[in-house]
């Protein structure tokens, strides 16, 4: 099981490096959003993505060393219960989206894993 937990973690960190790069090829066109528009939304994008490359990296960080030091469960929940909702609320905002969906099944999957046992 912390098998599936490690590549789970490392699918997020991955999703999150595809998001942040995928930013900038240049089929985006924010030339009509406007100056203010363009940065926020480009802020917007770069932060999502680097906060799944940085939640997949702490995950994958502390799984390692859960079985020695059982006090890291609770870090670890609270970073899979925070990506579970980043991936409830991508679903949310971006329902047809395929991308949302994976989203939210990578982080549903590592939100029920976090809670069961992990020793």
């Amino acid at each position: 099981m912390l098998r599936i937990f490690r590549y789970l973690s490392v699918c997020v960190l991955l999703y999150g490096v595809v998001f942040t790069f995928a930013f900038f090829t240049p089929s985006f066109d924010f030339s009509t959003l406007g100056e203010p528009k363009e940065r926020f939304v480009s802020y917007v994008s770069l932060t999502a993505g680097l906060f799944l490359v940085l939640s997949g990296l702490t995950l994958l960080l502390l799984i390692k060393r859960v079985k020695t030091h059982p006090f890291l469960l609770f870090p670890l929940r609270t970073v899979s219960t925070f990506l579970c909702l980043d991936g409830l609320i991508s679903l949310f905002y971006f329902t047809f989206s395929p991308f949302a969906w994976i989203l939210f099944l990578l982080s549903a999957a590592l939100f029920g894993l976090s809670f069961w046992q992990i020793k």
